[in-house]
Parts: C-alpha cells; structure tokens; sequence
C-alpha cells in the first residue's frame, strides 16, 4: 500500500536545496497506520489517510487557503494509529497474563504429579528391596 518507513515519526519541512514549507508525508505514520488496518477499519482508516495526504498535497502545491499546513488530519491519523496500538498492547497484555496464569497452573499440576511418581517409585523400590532380602 505504502513504502515502509524512512523518515522521522512527523511530516516535516524538507532541507537543502527546497522551500522551507514543504511538508513530507510521514511514511511511518502511513506504515503504521497499514499495519492496524483490519476489514472492520478500512474504509475509516482510508479516508484518514487521503485526507492527510491531500492536506500535505494541497500545502505543498500552495493551493488557496492551505499556505500553512494543516495538521489536523496528520494528528487524527496520528492519534487513530496510536489508539489502535494501545488497544493491541492491551490484548496482547492480557493474552500474555492468562498464558502465564495457565502456565502457573499446569505447573502446579505438573509438580504434584512428580511428587506423587516420585512417592510411587519410593515404595516401589522398596517393596523390590523387601523381596529381594527374603
């Protein structure tokens, strides 16, 4: 859909040799914004997009009324982005906490289980030992 990132986190002025108020699109912000698309996001997320990138689009050509760029759909992108990989943080915590309460608990299991083999094997070799002293 988009390259993968290049640049820093914020559409910024470029340097050397062009206008000082041209604004790149943030190709990380866009590669981000691709990795939290899902079917239920797409058609939200590719308007948030279009409407970042026209608004760099517009400020760059110099069209009428965005000679200073407008940041306000760079910032609900931006804050969309941010909000999505909050939410899959939050998940992949939870997932992790109940693996981890699952583990302690086959654990637990696994340690009574040795114990009780442990405490069988014992009385087994001894009940060898008996024998084989008769």
């Amino acid at each position: 859909m988009h390259p993968p990132p290049t640049a820093s986190s914020r559409a910024y002025p470029t340097v050397v040799g062009k206008k000082a108020n041209m604004v790149r699109l943030d190709h990380k912000l866009l590669f981000n914004a691709c990795e939290v698309t899902n079917g239920a996001n797409v058609p939200h997320l590719k308007k948030m997009i279009s409407a970042y990138e026209y608004a760099v689009d517009f400020h760059n050509r110099n069209c009428a009324r965005h000679e200073v760029y407008r940041m306000q759909s760079e910032s609900r992108l931006r804050q969309y982005v941010r909000n999505c990989q909050e939410a899959d943080i939050s998940i992949k915590t939870f997932i992790a906490i109940d693996r981890a309460r699952k583990a302690t608990i086959k654990s637990t299991e696994l340690t009574q289980e040795y114990d009780r083999l442990q405490k069988q094997l014992s009385e087994w070799n001894r009940q060898r030992m008996a024998r084989q002293n008769k």
